[in-house]
């Protein structure tokens, strides 16, 4: 089994939206070896594929919803869990590898704090910070990837 499936969303083109690809530019350049990386703006059942091998699935977008700089959570397969998303949830993912993968790694949210999501916006200073804090902890977890390991580190905020 490869590591893990990491697979990050957000949109460049709308300021903080952006710290999902941002976070995997930088955990493509420290652990290259370790991930299974995809990038997206929306996921979509093709996705999936790249959980077949993997040991733990590790999602990775931004949030308005979070209290300190970012947020790790497990998550579960779930057919839809919103009608509000503008998207496929990671949770919804998870229920298209089960179909189509006969199997559903352990999966964990990795939500990252964000304040500014207007259309051409860069990204906030404030969500800049947020990303490094969350890049020192996504190197602890790809250097240690087990899900009984993130499992203890859920609820994590600085």
């Amino acid at each position: 089994m490869s590591t893990v499936a990491l697979l990050a969303l957000g949109n460049p083109w709308r300021g903080d939206d952006a710290l999902g690809l941002r976070a995997a530019a930088a955990a493509r350049q420290r652990a290259p070896h370790s991930i299974e990386l995809r990038t997206q703006h929306l996921l979509g059942p093709e996705d999936v594929l790249i959980m077949e091998d993997a040991a733990v699935a590790l999602f990775v977008d931004a949030s308005l919803q979070e209290e300190g700089a970012f947020r790790l959570s497990r998550i579960a397969a779930a057919e839809q869990d919103s009608v509000l998303r503008h998207g496929p949830s990671p949770a919804q993912a998870l229920a298209w590898a089960g179909l189509v993968l006969e199997r559903v790694p352990p999966a964990f949210l990795l939500a990252i704090h964000g304040m500014a999501f207007e259309a051409a916006a860069g990204l906030s200073r404030q969500a800049a910070m947020h990303l490094e804090k969350a890049l020192d902890f996504l190197d602890a977890l790809l250097a240690e990837p087990r899900a009984e390991h993130w499992i203890t580190l859920c609820g994590s905020s600085p």
